[in-house]
């Protein structure tokens, strides 16, 4: 099957739905997002150069908060391997590297009832993010969950499948694209 783009912006979102964008890079999706259904949207990109871009791109739109830090499993500062959309914390190049603030998701997911939709975009980090995320049972509070896993990490197939079968629990498939998108809404 072909990929088809307009998936990732089609989600029963309006005024007052709150979308979370894990991984920003450089504010395309938000900006979409936000142009369909002017909705609250969260941008996480702890990438300076990535979040100076999003921010001009989108720092006129007031439902729009963009934050120049990750989220993870805990608080740290820890280095990442600037490289345009293959930008990764597990890139272990010595060249173009730059300390970045990552922030613990958990305190941030709880302070929402729920979350209509949450985009993750996290170059292989998003195992530990789900992981993590699941094993403390928040996966509850996510109505939609737009993920790109990567295959970029030791044992990623058992990693995605595990964290499938985990989702299966509380939500279900909407469309599948291995290691392109998939998304997973909750089970109503």
């Amino acid at each position: 099957m072909e990929w088809d783009e307009s998936l990732r912006y089609n989600y029963p979102l309006n005024k007052d739905s709150i979308v979370f964008d894990i991984g920003g890079f450089e504010g395309t999706w938000a900006q979409g997002i936000y142009s369909k259904y002017l909705c609250h949207i969260f941008v996480f990109e702890p990438v300076k150069e990535f979040y100076d871009i999003i921010k001009s791109k989108l720092q006129e739109n007031c439902e729009v908060q963009i934050y120049n830090y990750g989220l993870g499993t805990k608080n740290e500062m820890i280095s990442i391997s600037v490289n345009g959309m293959s930008t990764s914390i597990l890139d272990k190049a010595e060249n173009n590297k730059e300390q970045v603030e990552i922030k613990d998701v958990l305190p941030i997911i709880s302070t929402f009832t729920s979350i209509d939709l949450m985009k993750i975009n996290i170059e292989g980090a998003e195992y530990d993010l789900l992981d993590y995320i699941i094993g403390e049972g928040f996966q509850a509070k996510l109505v939609n969950i737009q993920i790109q896993f990567h295959n970029n990490v030791n044992g990623y197939e058992n990693r995605r499948q595990r964290i499938r079968d985990e989702l299966t629990k509380t939500h279900h498939l909407t469309y599948d694209y291995p290691y392109t998108w998939e998304n997973w809404e909750i089970n109503k």
